[in-house]
């Protein structure tokens, strides 16, 4: 239960002050206030995720003082497990047969 909403980056917004939350596609959450002041900025590339950071916000406004603090933990994905490395295969020569021809083979 709160009056303030933490951002994801740790900063503080009085839940009274959002009067506006809006998404823009592969860019990011916007906050702001009823003059139209920017409160928060929240970047996000992910069409899901930053559908659901406008959410989010909006659910926390919505609640009123029976609010709690948004679990932001969906935003900080693992890294990337390092790419394997490239398989090389070195080319070896083939002993030439009795004709001069690479890929025959010498037996008799």
């Amino acid at each position: 239960m709160s009056n303030h909403i933490t951002t994801p980056s740790g900063d503080l917004i009085a839940r009274l002050l959002i009067q506006r939350v809006s998404y823009i596609p592969n860019r990011g959450v916007m906050v702001k206030d009823s003059n139209n002041h920017m409160l928060a900025y929240i970047a996000v590339t992910d069409d899901t995720l930053g559908i659901q950071v406008r959410d989010l916000f909006n659910d926390f406004v919505k609640a009123g003082r029976n609010a709690k603090q948004p679990d932001w933990s969906f935003l900080t994905q693992p890294a990337p497990a390092p790419a394997p490395a490239p398989v090389v295969i070195k080319a070896t020569k083939l002993p030439k047969g009795p004709s001069g021809d690479t890929n025959t083979t010498t037996e008799a």
